[in-house]
């Protein structure tokens, strides 16, 4: 999957890259696509606890449909999508649309991160539907244990069987007797 992925991704590049006339259009696009697409990841991620490849996946298909059905200059991409105050002699958007991707995409990773976190810690969806493995037996004691792992990283314990050892070394030493 990751290979053909690879490939996908290497086409689409070299065709962007062909289509697109200059430097400063593809930079553009580089800085418009990551806003949309990447900012609500690295938002959810770091501050969303129950963040999930679904909820990420389920955020860029949707932030990338709005995005490209909005249309696009540099691409030469009519808009599918015409939103309020669309100016028809010019083609273009007025209307703030990548930021409204942007926002929608963060919303569609909330409500399916929490909807899927939902149904399979509930068993209401079998591990076997689980095809990311986000809530396998295995995945979820490696999260546990990074989370405790960086929850006390660098802090003191007050004392373990006598000794000042810092709380950090002694889960590290621990963590590597599990692997």
């Amino acid at each position: 999957m990751t290979r053909i992925s690879v490939v996908v991704v290497g086409i689409a590049s070299t065709v962007i890259a062909i289509m697109v006339k200059s430097v400063y259009g593809l930079w553009f696009l580089c800085g418009d696509l990551v806003y949309v697409l990447l900012f609500p990841q690295l938002l959810t991620v770091i501050y969303f606890r129950k963040s999930n490849t679904y909820g990420a996946l389920c955020g860029l298909i949707v932030g990338a449909i709005l995005r490209m059905l909005a249309g696009d200059d540099v691409l030469g991409f009519l808009p599918v999508i015409e939103y309020p105050m669309y100016d028809a002699v010019n083609n273009k958007q007025m209307f703030p649309h990548k930021t409204m991707a942007m926002l929608i995409s963060l919303f569609v990773i909330f409500v399916v991160s929490l909807l899927t976190d939902y149904l399979f810690r509930s068993k209401k969806l079998s591990p076997q539907a689980d095809i990311f493995q986000c809530f396998s037996e295995q995945a979820l004691e490696k999260s546990k244990q990074l989370e405790y792992k960086y929850k006390f990283a660098g802090c003191e314990s007050p004392s373990m069987n006598g000794n000042n050892m810092k709380l950090n070394d002694f889960r590290t030493e621990e963590l590597k007797s599990i692997e």
